[in-house]
């Protein structure tokens, strides 16, 4: 509603990320088709931050390097346990770096 009434205030990009933070997965699964994948990556660093699996769920694929070691910097445990899970192949010292910091 807020995009398509008042786009000059706000923008698809700006909404994912808001929805990513607050955990607003119905929004964000909404907004994430209309976007290019880079686009999203703000919105997945943000829903790892604040442990939103859900929402990363929701806006995956997508690059997750940043929020790997955003996820770990914030001791998102289960975050990271998902991202490992689902196949998550980073760079393996940037993996390491940020599992040590995690602990």
């Amino acid at each position: 509603w807020l995009i398509q009434h008042f786009p000059q205030h706000s923008s698809r990009s700006r909404c994912l990320i808001a929805a990513a933070e607050n955990g607003r997965i119905e929004i964000a699964r909404y907004l994430r088709p209309q976007m290019h994948w880079f686009d999203a990556t703000p919105a997945i660093v943000a829903a790892a931050a604040r442990g939103r699996i859900g929402c990363l769920q929701a806006l995956l694929p997508g690059n997750t390097s940043d929020a790997f070691i955003v996820a770990a910097t914030n001791g998102r445990v289960e975050v990271l346990e998902f991202f490992i899970d689902n196949g998550y192949n980073g760079n393996v010292a940037v993996t390491n770096a940020s599992l040590k910091k995690a602990a």
